[in-house]
């Protein structure tokens, strides 16, 4: 499945944590929305983000904790990243001007918090590139050359 599709699951969120300290955790549709929205300006200003997804409910079946994992989130972010419900299984950090290293990094830190522990979370760094300007010109030309 893309990064960018929605995906359908029936599980309710009532009993899932909607705020953090100095923000909000972001519903499943609403962070998407947001997603899709940090897409369109990485396009528009040619800037790239990373999209860090930690999972609460492991293959294993062990649970993180989406109460821990948010309080270890919430003291790492800045105020231009938004946190919320990638799906009813994992959370997602959306880093804007972030590259996949500083994303890999913040990922690191935070799984660092919960030490040795068998909970670790499982996570996963997605990045968003861009073409340059000039890039998309060579394209252009190329899409426009006569053989």
């Amino acid at each position: 499945m893309s990064l960018f599709q929605r995906r359908e699951n029936n599980r309710s969120f009532a009993n899932l944590p909607r705020k953090m300290a100095g923000g909000k955790i972001y519903p499943e549709a609403e962070f998407r929305a947001i997603l899709e929205q940090e897409r369109a300006r990485a396009d528009r200003n040619d800037h790239q983000f990373s999209l860090v997804v930690f999972d609460i409910i492991q293959p294993t079946g062990k649970n993180v904790g989406a109460r821990r994992m948010i309080q270890k989130i919430s003291g790492r972010i800045r105020s231009i990243d938004k946190i919320g419900w990638y799906d009813n299984q994992r959370i997602g950090i959306i880093l804007p001007y972030t590259s996949g290293e500083g994303a890999t990094k913040l990922a690191e830190t935070i799984c660092d918090l919960f030490g040795t522990s068998t909970r670790n979370p499982e996570c996963t760094v997605y990045t968003y590139l861009f073409e340059t300007y000039e890039s998309r010109k060579d394209l252009k030309k190329s899409l426009h050359r006569k053989e």
